[in-house]
């Protein structure tokens, strides 16, 4: 991963660039060739076997490359998010640009008027994307913020038969997200779960690292932690170094996104877009088109079918 500049210092990449760097699909598609094999794949993208990988003596044929043992022509469309996708290099190449500069997401109906694309490939194509961002990271050890939060439509405008199974109020019929981020490096790591807080935070937090949290008995159990807390029932928000505005800042936006972006949230798909914002926010302090690479290396392996998005949970 590239070093990470001050966030007020790093380079943008401005929409006349995206268009000079990619002005049409041969080109996009030569610099995701390049990103990815570093110019030609030297192992069969379906097998991994790394021998034998020819190119296909016709130039016209749409997948490349042929490898001899198993008998398969691909391109670098395989076994990425891009696999079977005839939505163009250029296209994609647009979507991953938006994905890096939208902070507060990337709708499909966005995408859709932006691409010229029907709703319905804009939202696969969303839905592709996210699948880059599952959270799979190493420990910290340094300072972090810990807090939950709370995720539904409100209950007044439920319908009645989902409000009459409700016992309770608050929190009740609710999904919890709790998120984990490093005050050094900024890394957010957001998880939709039960309320297992402590597993949580050991899977993400070295024991050596301080935590600072709110005045709650969910944090109890952190004992093999320093823990320093501050107590908001009584409107305290800051005491020296106990506070929690880098976490309450993240949440600020991802609610901000669901009221203005994509208007709700449901529990099956909460986790990918809560996945989504916590890496574009972890990666922000990098430069644009590092970004833009990152995502597309990080997309090998990755494939969703045109049915995973819409099959009921």
């Amino acid at each position: 991963m590239p070093s990470s500049p001050v966030k007020c210092e790093c380079k943008g990449f401005t929409a006349i660039q995206l268009i000079e760097v990619f002005p049409d699909n041969d080109t996009a598609e030569a610099s995701v060739d390049e990103t990815h094999w570093r110019g030609k794949p030297t192992a069969c993208s379906f097998c991994n076997t790394n021998n034998n990988v020819r190119e296909n003596l016709n130039r016209n044929n749409p997948l490349p490359y042929h490898y001899g043992a198993c008998r398969r022509h691909f391109s670098v469309r395989a076994n990425s998010i891009m696999h079977s996708s005839k939505i163009g290099f250029q296209q994609w190449a647009i979507v991953y640009y938006l994905w890096a500069v939208s902070l507060k997401g990337l709708s499909s109906m966005q995408s859709h008027r932006e691409l010229g694309i029907t709703q319905e490939s804009a939202y696969l194509m969303g839905q592709r994307l996210r699948t880059v961002f599952e959270s799979q990271s190493d420990k910290m050890f340094e300072p972090v913020e810990v807090d939950e939060n709370f995720y539904r439509g409100k209950q007044k405008n439920l319908p009645k038969e989902k409000r009459d199974k409700l016992e309770g109020r608050g929190t009740v019929g609710k999904s919890v997200v709790i998120g984990v981020t490093g005050r050094e490096t900024g890394k957010i790591v957001a998880l939709v779960t039960a309320n297992v807080i402590p597993a949580h935070v050991g899977q993400n937090v070295d024991s050596s690292a301080t935590i600072y949290t709110i005045d709650s008995h969910a944090y109890k159990g952190l004992k093999d932690y320093k823990l320093d807390s501050v107590n908001h029932s009584v409107s305290k928000y800051v005491r020296k170094q106990s506070r929690i505005n880098l976490i309450e800042s993240f949440w600020s936006l991802l609610k901000g996104s669901c009221l203005g972006t994509f208007h709700h949230f449901s529990p099956k798909h909460l986790r990918p877009h809560v996945n989504e914002f916590g890496t574009r926010q972890t990666f922000c302090r990098i430069y644009t088109i590092d970004m833009i690479k990152w995502a597309v290396i990080c997309s090998i392996g990755q494939q969703l079918t045109n049915t995973k998005p819409i099959a009921k949970p």
